[in-house]
């Protein structure tokens, strides 16, 4: 139930996870330096755990352009990375090599790749899969982003003056 109910936006589970988390983080600082100031003045807030600021999810924004790139059609050898994958698939079976070791030997860019192999192994690969497994990695590296933004104070701040726009807008 804790995990359905609460205020802010925040569940009461999640608001309890903060508060034991700042808590947690002041004890070790304590048995460490000795000095209530510091573990206290060096410990995320509460609230800050709640709703990050943009500066504390940037490390944990994708890059999608840089992780993703999107397939060019007329520029991407397609039937290259479908022999390829065809390859390791046979590697693969054979105990040489697994989807771990290939992904491993890739860019990161191209990360992406393996990981639709090991999906489709033992499958007929075509050209259309491979574009729809690039927008859908894209299309989640971009979720992935609008959902850390939406958690920072400005998103909140803003959700609720659109809100009581709304509401002003309702009483007039």
């Amino acid at each position: 139930m804790s995990a359905k109910w609460g205020v802010f936006g925040k569940s009461f589970n999640e608001i309890g996870q903060a508060i034991k988390g700042r808590i947690n983080d002041v004890n070790n600082a304590l048995a460490v330096t000795n000095d209530l100031y510091t573990s206290l003045k060096d410990s995320p807030s509460v609230w800050a755990r709640l709703f990050p600021g943009k500066e504390s999810i940037k490390s944990q924004l994708i890059d999608v352009d840089k992780f993703y790139p999107k397939i060019d059609p007329k520029n991407w050898d397609f039937d290259w990375w479908i022999n390829e994958l065809n390859g390791i698939d046979k590697q693969v079976k054979s105990g040489s090599m697994s989807w771990q070791d290939y992904s491993n030997k890739l860019y990161d860019n191209q990360k992406w790749i393996a990981k639709w192999g090991q999906e489709t192994e033992g499958q007929i690969r075509t050209q259309e899969q491979m574009i729809k497994a690039n927008q859908n990695a894209r299309q989640s590296a971009l979720d992935h982003n609008a959902a850390l933004k939406q958690q920072t104070l400005g998103a909140k701040a803003a959700s609720v003056r659109l809100n009581l726009l709304k509401t002003a807008g309702n009483t007039l």
